[in-house]
């Protein structure tokens, strides 16, 4: 799931017209769905019964938190006159995958 989320980031950032940013945001989106499917129930099955609750909505905080930084992000870089102003959030498509795939 990993190398598929890096191949989407690496089709979006590199998008030279509307259309190669709608590929590789439906490719992100496939992904997005992957792990939404996958990771809680991942968690569920290898935690402790007592502290269950607590590990999985542990996924959900994250994403909420990281939603929240990419906001800011993306706000920061509004105002840049260029194509960084929409690469560089983009680009941070890269940062969790890029760590998964090479911690496993």
């Amino acid at each position: 799931m990993s190398i598929w989320a890096i191949y989407a980031a690496a089709i979006i950032t590199a998008a030279k017209n509307r259309d190669h940013l709608l590929a590789g945001r439906v490719l992100n989106y496939i992904y997005i769905g992957m792990e939404l499917a996958v990771v809680t129930i991942y968690q569920s099955e290898i935690v402790p019964a007592r502290s269950r609750g607590f590990v999985v909505s542990t996924y959900q905080t994250s994403v909420i938190d990281g939603g929240l930084v990419v906001s800011a992000i993306t706000r920061g870089t509004s105002d840049i006159p260029s194509n960084a102003s929409w690469q560089i959030p983009f680009g941070l498509f890269f940062f969790v995958p890029t760590i998964v795939a090479s911690t496993i």
